[in-house]
Order: C-alpha cells, then sequence, then structure tokens
C-alpha cells in the first residue's frame, strides 16, 4: 500500500497522531502516568474483567484492547470512562472513582496503552 494511502486512511479514521498511524504520538494518546505502577494497578482492579492478556476473555467479560479503535480513543475519554464506567451493551465497567485516585487511573492507562496498544512514551 503506498504511504500517501495509509496516511489518507488514517486522515479517514482520525487516528494521526495515534499509535501505529502518522508516525508520532500526540499528547492525547501518550502514556499520562506510569506504566510501571499501572501493572500493578492492572493486576489488582482490571484483570478480572479484561484478562491478563487484555482481550477480556474474547469480549465476554470486558473489552477487547487488542481492537484497534479501543486505544486510538483519547486519554480524556479513556479516563472519564475509567472514571465513570461504561453502560453500553450486555457488558458493563463500573466506576472506578472510588477505587482508584485519578493518578492511579493515569498509571493504569499507561499500563494499558505500553503493554496492549504499543506507545512507549
Amino acid at each position: 500500500m503506498q504511504w500517501s494511502r495509509i496516511v489518507s486512511l488514517c486522515v479517514g479514521m482520525g487516528l494521526v497522531g495515534a499509535v501505529g498511524c502518522g508516525g508520532g504520538v500526540d499528547a492525547e494518546h501518550s502514556l499520562p502516568g506510569n506504566p510501571v505502577a499501572g501493572a500493578a494497578i492492572y493486576a489488582r482492579i482490571c484483570v478480572a474483567c479484561h484478562a491478563a492478556d487484555g482481550r477480556g476473555n474474547g469480549g465476554l467479560t470486558g473489552g477487547n484492547f487488542s481492537e484497534p479503535a479501543r486505544l486510538a480513543k483519547t486519554n480524556t475519554l479513556l479516563l472519564s470512562e475509567i472514571r465513570d464506567g461504561l453502560n453500553r451493551g450486555p457488558i458493563a465497567m463500573p466506576s472506578q472513582r472510588g477505587a482508584l485516585s485519578d493518578q492511579e487511573m493515569k498509571d493504569a492507562l499507561s499500563y494499558i496503552r505500553k503493554t496492549f496498544g504499543g506507545t512507549q512514551n
């Protein structure tokens, strides 16, 4: 596929600047916290639904982070989903507002982005 077609596809999908498209990582797709600290949080809170491999047990118990659209969302949106929870379709994600501090949410998102999305910074 020609480079110009790849860029056009990324622009059309709104992924320029996101990991894997457009070459760079903007602030809304970078690591907002500490992924090392996030690993412990993920193991304690997130793994029950999202599984160790981030695939949500095939999407049966949680969001599947291997789906590119999941981590193409901005940090602002993902952090609000972690904080406030989601109730779309048959699977609901509970709010983590009382369970995690804002920093812990950023750390968990950083672990998720780095481990499952390939974001390095």
